[in-house]
């Protein structure tokens, strides 16, 4: 099996990044997730997709196929703590947060809205401009529908 043949911190990886209810994922998400840099976010998930655990979606976002991302949430229920589970998604849906934030700065510099949302531990994305916020809220929609409709659903 060539999960099984993973080191333990692949195994992890493709454990814990199969939590986020998202059809896509970054590297600088996933460090979040598994509260790593996003270098060796980077790595490990490459290391995935040389074993077939994970593709290579557009740009330099990667996804799983339906099937192994059931198989990876159920290793995750049989191995993984429920509180490390949890924590994961938190430390993930505040990357998101953090990144929009960020975004809602650079479109809108003098609006208070950022202001009045929950405080993130997270840095999020460095985007430089309104140019680059722009973009990443039209490519990461589908990612931000996915964070808060599982962070609705408890």
């Amino acid at each position: 099996d060539v999960y099984k043949r993973q080191p333990d911190d692949l195994a992890r990886a493709f454990r814990l990044a199969s939590l986020a209810d998202v059809p896509a994922f970054s590297a600088a998400s996933v460090a979040e997730l598994l509260g790593v840099d996003a270098g060796e976010a980077e790595r490990m998930l490459e290391g995935l997709v040389d074993a077939g655990l994970a593709e290579v979606r557009y740009g330099n976002r990667y996804g799983y196929h339906d099937l192994l991302r059931l198989f990876a949430r159920r290793q995750s229920e049989s191995t993984d703590d429920p509180e490390e589970r949890s924590a994961a998604l938190l430390r993930q849906l505040d990357h998101v947060l953090a990144t929009v934030v960020t975004a809602m700065r650079r479109i809108r510099p003098h609006s208070i809205v950022p202001d009045h949302l929950h405080r993130t531990t997270a840095k999020g994305r460095d985007l430089p401009d309104a140019e680059a916020a722009r973009e990443w809220l039209w490519n990461a929609h589908p990612q931000l529908h996915g964070a808060v409709r599982q962070a609705v659903a408890g």
